[in-house]
């Protein structure tokens, strides 16, 4: 398998990906409705949201996609697995990686012109336009729940103080497609974005849920803040996790700024 750069003709895929991963995720389930019964229309609603992401200046995107030979293990049974071992083509996108640079740095605003021209903010604003309609006349939307949601929202994702660190890398999306798990390949993907945070010497970000932190962990992010949802839905562990990795040579510098209290407390 190999890592390339996102290509647009990788979007269907992607969203597949996407949808069926986060189809279980339980903020995903508490901000929709019935997922299973309105399939399509939730994987529409993933679909335009990958493509708004996309669009952002600053905003990567790696694929992993296999190669000609790559099989699944034999203990693998699914109808994907049967249909990967006979197909033998290769070149099935089985994964991805989102990332976005923020800072005002000459590095940040370099990579900050990906994604930079009238065309591709004008195509932004239309999907913005399609998204706003298609959330009033959908199914998805959990309408019940949107106020909650937005009291979360306010500060789950918010930006980190400028004044301990202002040139970051995010990392917006991590998915790897069922079949292919546990293979290493969510390793795979954050090592890009790992080694290029480390020779420019910054951080990098993460929110993430309870399920999904061990990856970050086992890649050596740290925990600094943890927001507790208990009430609304769970998320397992009572709360949504945002993670930090520091280049080894600058460890704790924004570390000790940005953990919380509460979280140093839980060890």
């Amino acid at each position: 398998m190999h890592l390339r750069l996102y290509q647009p003709g990788d979007i269907s895929a992607i969203t597949s990906i996407e949808a069926y991963c986060s189809s279980t995720d339980p903020l995903r389930l508490y901000l929709t409705c019935d997922i299973n019964k309105n399939w399509l229309s939730y994987r529409q609603y993933c679909m335009r949201f990958l493509k708004m992401k996309l669009l952002e200046s600053g905003t990567i995107c790696w694929v992993i996609e296999t190669d000609v030979g790559d099989l699944l293990d034999s203990s693998e049974d699914s109808h994907e697995a049967e249909q990967t071992q006979t197909s033998g083509e290769g070149g099935e996108v089985v994964g991805f990686s989102i990332w976005t640079r923020h800072g005002t740095s000459p590095v940040a605003r370099n990579w900050q012109k990906v994604g930079d021209g009238w065309e591709r903010y004008l195509e932004s604003c239309l999907l913005l336009l399609s998204l706003s309609y298609y959330n009033s006349v959908s199914p998805i939307p959990n309408d019940a729940h949107r106020q909650n949601l937005n009291t979360l929202f306010s500060s789950f994702g918010a930006s980190p103080d400028p004044s301990i660190v202002s040139d970051y890398w995010v990392v917006d999306a991590l998915y790897i497609s069922p079949t292919f798990q546990r293979r290493g390949l969510g390793t795979r993907l954050l090592k890009w974005g790992l080694e290029q945070a480390d020779e420019e010497g910054i951080p990098v970000l993460v929110d993430s849920s309870p399920e999904g932190r061990w990856i970050y962990e086992r890649a050596g992010f740290r925990k600094i803040k943890k927001w507790e949802v208990e009430g609304w839905f769970d998320p397992g562990d009572r709360g949504m996790w945002r993670l930090l990795w520091e280049p080894a040579k600058k460890m704790g510098i924004w570390y000790d700024n940005l953990v919380d209290e509460k979280v140093k407390e839980m060890g």
